[in-house]
């Protein structure tokens, strides 16, 4: 009995020849892979010069005698009127460089354990799944099977949750000497640079290194790697707000983001 060739698997046998190798065709990597590192970038760089004025008065508060600052406003007013709007700003160098790269390794990371947990962990044969009807009077049954395909093919909350305390993990040790030295600078309240005592974040992280070694530059890392454990509960719960609002509202695709992301 004759067989009918699979012209797909011919064109592939050509092309496999005319490279001189036969054998199964390599992946090809997508953009989409690295629209996380892409985005990462662009977040952090948005998230300093919006959110740094903040940090440093949250830090100050945090660092200081309470017979120094009054509370938050009155931390604001004293930082520029004694040091101007730059004071606002001191220390950004390291999370202008920092956050581009945490942010970046934060979602490239997260965007491949989800990837690897929907592949390996939360993986579902299509044998599981019930065929489609052929006949014409089972459309809606049609529709329902294959929205349960395309909801099998999701990763679940669960494997958001726990792929966003593997990539908190993961920027933890980027994070946490970034924002140690950040920290130190933020609280150099002298106008004068002679005064201070580091000159910048090199110089920081140098005088650092030289006094305590690597183990003073990761001066905080546990902290950070508890405070980062919490990304299980954002990253979750972001799921799980997203999904009610494409469900349940007819908002756009970016303003799901937005809600779910602040919420």
């Amino acid at each position: 009995m004759s067989t009918v060739p699979n012209p797909a698997s011919a064109s592939s046998g050509k092309e496999a020849k005319s490279h001189g190798t036969v054998g199964p065709a390599q992946p090809v990597r997508s953009a989409g892979d690295y629209k996380g590192f892409v985005a990462g970038v662009f977040s952090g760089i948005a998230k300093l010069s919006v959110g740094h004025p903040f940090d440093t008065i949250k830090v100050r508060l945090q660092t200081t005698p309470k017979a120094q600052f009054t509370g938050p406003i009155d931390c604001f007013l004293q930082t520029v009127r004694k040091e101007g709007v730059r004071g606002l700003y001191k220390g950004a160098t390291p999370p202008l460089v920092g956050w581009m790269f945490m942010d970046s390794v934060m979602l490239g990371s997260l965007t491949f354990y989800r990837r690897i947990l929907l592949e390996k962990v939360f993986f579902s044969k299509p044998s599981l799944l019930p065929p489609p009807s052929s006949s014409s009077t089972a459309s809606r049954a049609e529709q329902v099977t294959e929205e349960a395909r395309r909801e099998k093919k999701k990763l679940p909350a669960i494997g958001h949750a726990v792929a966003g305390v593997m990539a908190g993990s993961t920027v933890s040790f980027i994070a946490a000497p970034v924002e140690h030295i950040k920290a130190r600078l933020q609280i150099q309240y002298a106008v004068d640079r002679s005064k201070r005592l580091y000159s910048g974040p090199i110089d920081c992280c140098r005088k650092i290194y030289r006094i305590h070694g690597i183990r003073g530059i990761y001066h905080g890392l546990c902290a950070t790697l508890l405070f980062r454990s919490f990304f299980f509960f954002w990253w979750g719960s972001y799921d799980i707000i997203s999904r009610f609002f494409a469900r349940h509202t007819s908002l756009s695709a970016p303003a799901i983001n937005f809600w779910a992301g602040g919420l």
